[in-house]
Formats: C-alpha cells, sequence, structure tokens
C-alpha cells in the first residue's frame, strides 16, 4: 500500500456538516428552471384533466347504463354485473399510481 503517515486514522463528519453542502442556484438559473415548469404545466396540465374528466365521465357512465338497459342488452346477472364492474375498478386503481408516476 501507499504512505499513509500523514492522514488521520478516522474522520468524524457530523450530520449537520454532510446537509449544509447545497448548492445554490443563480438568479438566471432560477429563472429557467421556473419558465421550464411553467411550459411543462401548461402542455401537460391540460392532458391530465382532461384524462381525468373523463375517467369521471366513464365510471358515472358504467353505473348508469347498467340500470337504463345495459345489464337486460348484453343478459348479464347481477353477480356477472358486479364481478365485470369490480374487474373495471381493480385495473384502474392498480394503473393510476403507475400513470400518475410517469406523469410526474
Amino acid at each position: 500500500m501507499g504512505k499513509t503517515k500523514n492522514l488521520p486514522e478516522s474522520v468524524d463528519f457530523t450530520e449537520k456538516e454532510l446537509i449544509n453542502q447545497s448548492t445554490e442556484l443563480t438568479e438566471d438559473e432560477k429563472r429557467i428552471v421556473k419558465s421550464y415548469l411553467r411550459k411543462v404545466d401548461i402542455r401537460i396540465l391540460p392532458i391530465v384533466i382532461s384524462i381525468y374528466i373523463f375517467s369521471l365521465i366513464d365510471r358515472g357512465n358504467i353505473g348508469a347504463a347498467l340500470v337504463f338497459g345495459l345489464r337486460a342488452t348484453l343478459g348479464l346477472t347481477q353477480s356477472q354485473e358486479a364481478n365485470a364492474t369490480s374487474v373495471f375498478y381493480i385495473i384502474y386503481i392498480l394503473l393510476e399510481t403507475p400513470s400518475n408516476m410517469i406523469l410526474k
């Protein structure tokens, strides 16, 4: 191994020293980040809001359609209707979190 006679045996860092080693953004960098986030929000938020509204409409329509004759048209029993609705909501719940993570 190399020479180690000038090195201390142990180095003791406190948590405070490690936490305070952050970098500050300059005013220009802050302005650029703010501008970028605004552009992203303007482009993504309308899409996200539209998807959310369509999902609300879809969930409401399933219940209304079943009440107004979909069950009779498809020949569904009450248990088949409940199973179909449950499968829809289970898939919706499982995919909601990953889709939100992708959007972020």
